[in-house]
């Protein structure tokens, strides 16, 4: 399993991804949002701003797509 790392040329950021193992206590992103027991509120206008910024492409998508994947764990 991928910890971030470099992932196998011709997956799709969505297989790639599911490679990914959450930290601290638990290999789900969902399962530690549901152990915090509260959404996380995030400026989604600030982030999207802000990452206008972001040159590395790859870095934007893998971002884009993670925020659109657990909006419903974010107020």
């Amino acid at each position: 399993m991928s910890n971030y790392g470099i992932f196998p040329p011709g997956e799709q950021l969505e297989e790639q991804i599911s490679h990914a193992a959450a930290k601290p206590f638990s290999g789900s992103f969902e399962q530690q949002a549901l152990v915090l027991g509260s959404r996380i509120h995030l400026d989604y206008d600030g982030i999207f701003e802000e990452m206008e910024k972001i040159k590395h492409v790859r870095l934007k998508e893998v971002l884009e797509y993670q925020l659109k994947r657990y909006r419903t764990f974010f107020a």
